[in-house]
């Protein structure tokens, strides 16, 4: 009998933590859609929060050839134990990048589990989100035909990512 008790103090102790940790990130998480409704990151402006799925909206407005004819969509989805966890974020426009998939998956720095860091924001996401569209590194690249032709032959990447991106993002 003296066994099992433990056992139920440590259960009570699991789920106190659990919902102290519940309670982090949903004060976290308002803490930075509040920011964010007031304050703005270079180079984009916050679109929308789905609190329910915790999706969050953004156009992203290069400043920069080849993007910055366009704007871009972004999706930046925010898992329910964020900041514990890292966010993903998505393109929702088509954009011609070594990092980011055809599905509009991006490749960041940082943002993999492993490297991930609690004290992160959103803020420091866009930004290096931005930095990686800007940087057209192709060392790391999620689509190896454009990382390739970007190392082989830039000119030619530069005018097909300017025509990509008046072809497929939106009009600023």
């Amino acid at each position: 009998m003296l066994a099992v008790k433990p056992d139920n103090k440590k259960k009570e102790v699991d789920v106190k933590l659990d919902g102290e940790m519940a309670e982090v990130c949903k004060m976290r998480y308002e803490s930075e859609l509040l920011w964010m409704t007031k304050n703005s990151v270079p180079m984009f402006k916050f679109l929308s929060a789905d609190d329910k799925n915790r999706n969050w909206s953004f156009c992203f407005n290069p400043e920069l050839p080849p993007f910055n004819s366009g704007s871009f969509r972004l999706s930046v989805l925010l898992p329910f134990n964020y900041p514990f966890k890292p966010p993903s974020i998505n393109f929702m426009t088509k954009i011609m990048h070594p990092n980011v998939d055809e599905a509009g998956n991006m490749s960041i720095p940082g943002l993999k589990s492993e490297e991930w860091k609690p004290t992160m924001t959103i803020r420091d996401v866009l930004i290096r989100a931005s930095q990686t569209i800007l940087d057209l590194d192709s060392n790391r690249p999620l689509r190896a035909d454009i990382a390739d032709l970007l190392a082989s032959n830039e000119p030619v990447f530069m005018q097909r990512a300017i025509e990509y991106t008046k072809k497929f993002a939106e009009k600023r």
